[in-house]
């Protein structure tokens, strides 16, 4: 099973390596090839052409059948504006477990969308939330947002529902800020 998902990969990881020489990058997880064990499979889709619409291609459906098969946990990364996706492709696989990283990356911009598609998310038993610093967020986004971002979440959701992360060093705050 975990050689399916590796052949599936080999593409991703060529691509991957490929960056890591273009940009100059010290580290490429396709360094480290694949483990022995994988308690979780990241998708990062925000960062695509295809975005979100990569949840519906059959490649990507084959990896999802062999993930629910090993009950392997799928974390995903989108936009604000692409969370919609999500309930359509979690009512699809209810049976596989699902991580919105970076909580689904909040745009204040957009916010009210946002709490809508998580309110029609909520209903989802496999859907977990990763609290982890969205790309967006920086020294200049407000205390405010941020708080009103966290009481919603928290009206929303079971504290069972959400997970801890930190988007280091991604993440364009400084640790100690």
């Amino acid at each position: 099973m975990l050689k399916q998902i590796a052949i599936i990969k080999d593409k991703e990881n060529l691509f991957a390596l490929k960056l890591k020489k273009l940009y100059g990058l010290k580290l490429c997880l396709a360094d480290l090839k694949y483990k022995e064990e994988i308690c979780a499979f990241r998708e990062v889709m925000h960062i695509s052409q295809k975005g979100a619409k990569r949840l519906f291609e059959s490649d990507f459906k084959e990896i999802v059948k062999i993930l629910e098969k090993a009950q392997i946990v799928l974390e995903i990364c989108l936009k604000n504006r692409e969370l919609g996706f999500l309930e359509k492709f979690l009512e699809e696989n209810l049976n596989l477990k699902v991580v919105l990283d970076h909580m689904g990356n909040p745009e204040i911009c957009c916010f009210c969308d946002y709490k809508k598609d998580l309110k029609r998310l909520k209903k989802f038993p496999n859907l977990y939330i990763k609290l982890s610093s969205p790309d967006n967020f920086s020294i200049q986004t407000s205390q405010e947002f941020i708080f009103e971002l966290f009481l919603f979440l928290k009206e929303n959701f079971s504290e069972d529902k959400f997970l801890f992360g930190s988007n280091y060093p991604v993440s364009k705050l400084n640790p100690n800020e």
